[in-house]
């Protein structure tokens, strides 16, 4: 992995991090769950949306190099158990 590949890396990790706290911030003052907010900016981040909209912007931020591309998926993979678990961590059995 080169230096570039890694910097790119590391700006994608940042991307997805920082969007998640906007979209968890902005649902938290919309009164909607913090994993929607997140959730919802990572489908405007991902090929589903920015993919179609703007596709230079997508293929620039998000390279299809395989190495590149199976570190993000390690990444998001992560990030997916992770948010699973802690939204099971936070259901009312209650409300049930």
């Amino acid at each position: 992995m080169s230096e570039h590949q890694l910097l790119l890396f590391l700006i994608d990790v940042l991307v997805l991090l920082v969007a998640a706290r906007v979209g968890g911030e902005i649902a938290d003052r919309l009164r909607l769950p913090h994993h929607v907010g997140e959730l919802v900016f990572g489908i405007l981040l991902g090929p589903s949306f920015l993919g179609l909209v703007w596709p230079a912007a997508f293929a620039a931020l998000f390279p299809v190099e395989p190495l590149q591309r199976s570190l993000l998926d390690v990444v998001s993979w992560t990030g997916v158990i992770f948010l699973a678990v802690i939204a099971g961590l936070e259901t009312r059995f209650g409300l049930l």
